[in-house]
């Protein structure tokens, strides 16, 4: 159940970030029956326990940061800390065997700043023209946060963000509650990010912070009179820079694959005919032609489909492919179809190597959705995503629930098993982001991939890893059961 125990800072990010960010998902109470499921073949393996000098290391560790925080002049007086510039340092080129994440959002970098920045490979921003430009993000925080996070990106196993509860009620709390209340560093891919790096821990990362970029694949700058436009000669000539523009960009993200040898692409964006009308009418100030529209759609089927046949060369000289992980369709009002009209990039028949997942709600008590999967929609909450079936993969609760007792202003509450917030690499609040949203589903989704992937030394096809992951149908609850267990953490609740 949701805790409402949060500081002061906490609550006005959580406030700001609920703010700029619409809900994706509708609502429905209605509790769906409990469904039997049938038994598994593939029980998950038992990963057994940290080494005890794994512990000791551990130990030796919280050991440090509690006699760093202890030490600090800064207890509860923020305003005379010491300050430092932290300034993101690519590491020596890895030439460790581990999976790569790529994450495509935006709001990404205070994460390579904080107790991840051990995480990361890179980081770039993506330009007007669409190309990934590397940058080394910098931020301002008190000198003692900095040496805290220096010795966590020094440790040489990972540590659980769990293992650092017992400096919650720290003195030295003030220092992050004000790194926390720095909200416009924060977004939508910061939330993404930190459960991706706390559930794949032998991971690295390549992060891709798209700013406010993307809008100029559909709207590029000086196109709006071609856009909307009568003229079918203007109009091609809009969509010629359009394609241009997806060509650049698909250029951009191969060129990242290749060279960092991306295992993962978490995905949170997909287009529809309703969502490119909207984004021409708010940038161009008019509608577009539908025949505008669908051609965009058609650009933007093309492009998801060359996304999903990404591979690199492995150091054996094999090609492997790259597994895309994608936030599936929204704002449907009716059921969708296998290359519907309106949703060509998700409904496409021709998925290739990459999984469209949706994010549904779930009872916060009873376990609704089997362990092992469903096909029965009924399962399903809300019971309007049951429109997307023929658009969706795989539905997957994220442990955020209806509860009508919540005091006044709190829609929703989290389960014990959630999607919680995790702050810094260090602190975890008992929230879930502050919006409700599909995108939250596909972090889930690779991780889980990821476990199974790592339980072998041959390299399995995303169908191989799905029937692992849903051997009974594509409506599961990775979150609440046993089987998303990543790597010897464990899935936990905070």
């Amino acid at each position: 159940m949701l805790t409402f125990n949060l500081t002061v800072p906490v609550k006005r990010f959580l406030h700001g970030i609920a703010l700029s960010l619409v809900a994706a998902c509708g609502s429905d109470n209605v509790q769906a029956p409990y469904v039997e499921s049938s038994p598994t073949p593939m029980p998950p393996p038992d990963p057994g326990n940290p080494t005890e000098s794994r512990d000791e290391a551990e130990r030796q560790l919280l050991e440090d940061i509690a006699r760093q925080l202890d030490a600090s002049a800064c207890n509860n007086v923020t305003e005379d800390c010491a300050q430092t510039i932290a300034t993101f340092r690519a590491p020596p080129t890895d030439t460790t065997v581990s999976t790569h994440i790529l994450v495509l959002d935006w709001g990404i970098h205070p994460v390579a700043l904080t107790g991840y920045r051990n995480r990361v490979l890179a980081t770039y921003e993506l330009s007007t023209s669409l190309v990934a430009e590397e940058v080394f993000p910098s931020q301002s925080m008190a000198s003692d946060l900095d040496t805290v996070f220096n010795l966590i990106a020094e440790h040489p196993y990972f540590v659980s963000i769990s293992a650092y509860r017992t400096f919650r009620e720290h003195p030295s709390r003030a220092l992050f509650d004000q790194l926390t209340a720095q909200t416009p560093l924060y977004g939508h891919g910061y939330f993404i990010t930190t459960f991706l790096m706390e559930y794949n821990p032998e991971a690295q990362f390549v992060l891709v912070d798209l700013g406010a970029s993307d809008k100029h694949l559909i709207t590029p700058e000086g196109s709006c009179a071609e856009l909307l436009a009568t003229d079918p000669v203007a109009n091609s000539q809009a969509l010629e820079i359009i394609e241009g523009a997806y060509t650049s960009y698909l250029a951009t993200i191969q060129d990242l694959v290749a060279r960092h040898k991306i295992d993962y692409i978490n995905a949170s964006w997909g287009s529809s005919a309703i969502g490119i009308a909207e984004q021409i009418s708010q940038v161009c100030g008019d509608v577009a032609d539908r025949s505008v529209v669908d051609a965009i759609q058609k650009i933007d089927r093309d492009f998801i489909r060359a996304l999903s046949q990404l591979s690199y060369t492995d150091q054996s000289s094999q090609p492997v492919s790259t597994i895309l992980v994608q936030a599936g369709a929204n704002r449907a009002g009716r059921d969708l179809e296998i290359d519907d009209p309106d949703y060509l990039t998700d409904c496409d028949s021709h998925q290739l190597n990459r999984v469209r997942v949706q994010a549904v709600e779930n009872n916060g008590i009873e376990p609704l959705i089997p362990e092992w999967g469903t096909q029965a929609v009924d399962a399903i909450k809300p019971a309007s995503i049951a429109y997307y079936k023929n658009c969706t993969d795989l539905f997957v609760s994220l442990g955020i629930y209806q509860d009508s007792s919540l005091p006044p202003g709190y829609i929703y509450a989290i389960r014990d098993k959630g999607f919680h917030a995790y702050l810094h690499g260090f602190v975890t609040e008992d929230f879930f982001p502050g919006f409700l949203s599909s995108s939250f589903a596909p972090p889930v989704v690779i991780s889980a991939l990821n476990f199974y992937q790592q339980q072998t030394t041959e390299r399995l096809s995303l169908d191989e890893l799905l029937a692992r992951l849903a051997p009974n149908g594509p409506i599961i609850d990775p979150l609440l059961y046993d089987h998303f267990r990543v790597y010897s953490e464990g899935y936990r609740a905070d």
